[in-house]
C-alpha cells in the first residue's frame, strides 16, 4: 500500500486532488482531519479550532484502522481492501506529518508526501493571514525536512497520478 501525505495550506487543491486520484484509483482510502466538522444530518462544513485535536486524533485512528484492516486481510490471505492512504490535512510542521510517517513506516507501506502550492479559493472561508501563516509553516518545515524520510515532491494539479517535479 502506498501513504500520500499531502502536505498543503488552505485552498491549495489537496481535497480535489485526493478525489481524483480515489476516481481514478478505488481502493484508496481518504482521510482528513476536516471529515470531523462535516455535520451528519445536512453534510455542512461547521469547523471550530477548539475541536482540532480531537479532529487530528480521529484522523490519526482511521489511518490506523486502514493499515489494520490491510494487515488483516494479509494475514487471512483475503484480497486487500486498499492501494492507497491519503491523508488529506494541511500538514504544515513535522510535528504534524511524523505520526502519519511512522505509521506507514511501521506497516511497511510506501510514504508519498505531496506539496500543494496555493492555487484556488478556499472552501472552508479560512482568512488570507491564517493560509499565509499555513505557507509560512510549510516552507520552514520543507527546509527541516528529514533526511531518512522519503523526499517530498511538488504535486502537479493536472494529474491525479505521480507529479512530475521533485525536490534535490
Amino acid at each position: 500500500m502506498q501513504t500520500f501525505i499531502l502536505i498543503g495550506a488552505s485552498g491549495s487543491g489537496k481535497s480535489t486532488w485526493a478525489k481524483k486520484y480515489a476516481k481514478t484509483h478505488p481502493k484508496t482510502r481518504i482521510v482528513s482531519a476536516d471529515d470531523f466538522f462535516i455535520q451528519p444530518g445536512d453534510g455542512s462544513y461547521t469547523f471550530d479550532p477548539k475541536q482540532l485535536p480531537q479532529a487530528h486524533g480521529q484522523c490519526l485512528r482511521e489511518a490506523i484502522g486502514t493499515f489494520l484492516a490491510s494487515e488483516d486481510a494479509a494475514a487471512n490471505e483475503d484480497t486487500q481492501p486498499y492501494d492507497a492512504l491519503i491523508i488529506d490535512n494541511t500538514n504544515t510542521t513535522i510535528a504534524e506529518v511524523a505520526p502519519y510517517v511512522a505509521l506507514a513506516q511501521a506497516f511497511g507501506s510506501k510514504v508519498i508526501p505531496l506539496v500543494f502550492e496555493l492555487r484556488y479559493p478556499n472552501v472552508h472561508g479560512v482568512p488570507r493571514s491564517t493560509i499565509y501563516a499555513q505557507e509560512s509553516r510549510i516552507e520552514k518545515m520543507l527546509k527541516e525536512w528529514p533526511v531518512y524520510w522519503q523526499a517530498f515532491i511538488y504535486a502537479d494539479e493536472q494529474a491525479a497520478e505521480l507529479p512530475p517535479r521533485a525536490t534535490p
